[in-house]
């Protein structure tokens, strides 16, 4: 199990309706403020694309990059979004990325059906039993070309469906990375995480 320090963050509307625990690593975004965003986009990828950029020209994916996630943050902002945070760790001298954006849908969701749907369109998803709750998680990947020569980023994306306020409400969680070499342990991080946002269920329980 991968080890999380504690430090527990919640959408700033509503305190009761979502928690999640992060590392101290990951910088949460504040989600309604756009300067913030923006600044916060900006430095997520000064950090992610560092081991493709020789020199200081930029790359000529940099600005496509930079609009898909302002655009995303932008939605997530409008779209029920609760939080949105960024990784970018140094390990022994290779950067590791991530992103997570996560969603209030507003409604129980039926996880065990939501489940067998996906699986009748042969989507690579899996159903976790978590303290006692239903995860859905589906898994995908893309590449994006990198700059001119053809050179190109894998970029794993990982979905969550999760049923966690006290009322019932489920929870949208999209994890990104463009670590596609270290997914098993990406895999085992954002399932750490997104169980943490059930604890507060366990304890009303306990």
């Amino acid at each position: 199990m991968a080890k999380i320090e504690k430090n527990t963050v919640s959408n700033t509307q509503d305190a009761d309706i979502f928690e999640i625990t992060l590392t101290r690593d990951w910088s949460v975004i504040p989600i309604k403020d756009a300067k913030a965003r923006k600044k916060a986009v900006e430095a997520y990828l000064d950090k992610t694309l560092s081991r493709y950029q020789d020199g200081d020209k930029p790359l000529p994916i940099r600005a496509d990059l930079e609009k898909t996630l302002n655009t995303q943050l932008d939605l997530a902002a409008g779209l029920r979004g609760v939080l949105m945070a960024f990784l970018a760790l140094d390990i022994e001298g290779v950067p590791v990325d991530a992103t997570l954006t996560v969603y209030e849908v507003g409604l129980r969701l039926p996880i065990a059906d939501v489940f067998a749907r996906y699986k009748e369109k042969g989507q690579d998803v899996v159903l976790l039993e978590c303290l006692g709750n239903q995860v859905l998680r589906r898994e995908s990947e893309s590449v994006l070309t990198v700059s001119d020569d053809a050179a190109e980023i894998n970029q794993l994306k990982v979905e969550y469906w999760l049923n966690t306020a006290k009322q019932g409400n489920a929870h949208y969680l999209v994890f990104t990375s463009t670590y596609v070499e270290i997914k098993e342990a990406l895999l085992e991080m954002f399932d750490v995480i997104t169980v943490s946002a059930l604890e507060d269920l366990r304890s009303d329980a306990a």
